[in-house]
């Protein structure tokens, strides 16, 4: 199939580069063309296209006999950029859960043709695959957050963060907190430091955002081997299954019940860290989101 990916000409274009771009790249039955001539299906980043750049593409992919596939990776769960453009055969929106209380509570209420297009795993780690494979796990917990952080939006990751800095016994070797030069891991590049240290962490603790589901952590911790531990989901990525590729926790006090747990039981959190890793990697790359979106 023949995919045309207009680039969004401003902001930020991580997803685009690495997740619609490089899926396309990626499958072995996904191709890109420079134009809109001979193209199946023109994907748009509605995000990032302004209102009259979507109504051209739509036009004139229609006009050729393409289908017009709308990806919508923002964050906000409310927010359906440019849905009610005629002429769009499918819109795929990635956060569509609200959380309250950092809590998810209730799928966001939109139409019924905006169908649910996960993260997964970014593109962009994808060079380190062979090399992390090899890393010893000398780190027996891994918490990306930072345990200082009382801002809005980020509250209950605090509480995290802050619940494994207090509660995990000292004969656990634990890594708290941002990681890497800038202490940021942006959207548009991957820290390799930060995947590093996945790479030797047993586990990874992570929590979603205060107001929306969904992060890159969850796939780029389980993209890199240890055990994954997240707060609960409303609508996990197809296929993720609580105790068998991930462990769901709710709350502070369950979290740091579970982490114990499984750092005191090898077996079990090797076997979970082991599927997930190898769920993760068969079903959740790039590839594999581009391809559903043009519906192979």
């Amino acid at each position: 199939m023949k995919v045309f990916l207009p680039k969004p000409a401003v902001g930020n274009v991580g997803e685009y580069r690495h997740i619609l771009k490089g899926g396309v790249q990626l499958s072995d039955r996904l191709t890109e063309v420079p134009h809109l001539n001979g193209a199946d299906v023109v994907v748009l980043d509605v995000h990032r296209l302004s209102r009259a750049e979507v109504q051209f593409f739509v036009t004139e992919g229609s006009s050729k006999g393409a289908r017009v596939i709308a990806i919508d990776y923002s964050d906000d769960p409310n927010e359906l950029k440019h849905l009610d453009v005629p002429g769009i055969d499918r819109f795929l929106k990635r956060s569509t859960v609200l959380r309250q209380n950092g809590q998810s509570v209730a799928i966001v209420p939109v139409a019924e043709e905006v169908e649910f297009l996960p993260y997964c795993i970014r593109e962009d780690i994808r060079s380190l695959f062979d090399s992390l494979d090899a890393q010893v796990r000398d780190i027996d917990v891994s918490c990306f957050l930072a345990p200082w952080e009382t801002r809005f939006g980020v509250i209950q990751r605090g509480k995290i963060a802050r619940k494994v800095v207090t509660g995990l016994p000292d004969r656990f070797e634990q890594r708290v907190g941002l990681v890497g030069s800038s202490g940021k891991v942006g959207r548009n590049a991957v820290n390799e430091a930060y995947v590093r240290t996945m790479a030797r962490s047993r586990v990874v603790v992570t929590c979603q955002p205060d107001r929306w589901e969904g992060d890159y952590r969850t796939f780029e911790a389980l993209a890199c081997g240890p055990l994954v531990m997240s707060d609960r989901m409303l609508r996990p990525p197809e296929g993720l299954v609580d105790g068998e590729h991930i462990v769901f926790y709710d709350g502070p006090g369950d979290m740091l019940s579970k982490l114990k747990f499984y750092l005191d039981h090898e077996e079990q959190r090797s076997a979970i860290a082991r599927s997930g890793f190898d769920h993760a990697r068969a079903h959740h790359r790039a590839h594999h989101r581009m391809e559903y979106a043009c519906r192979l």
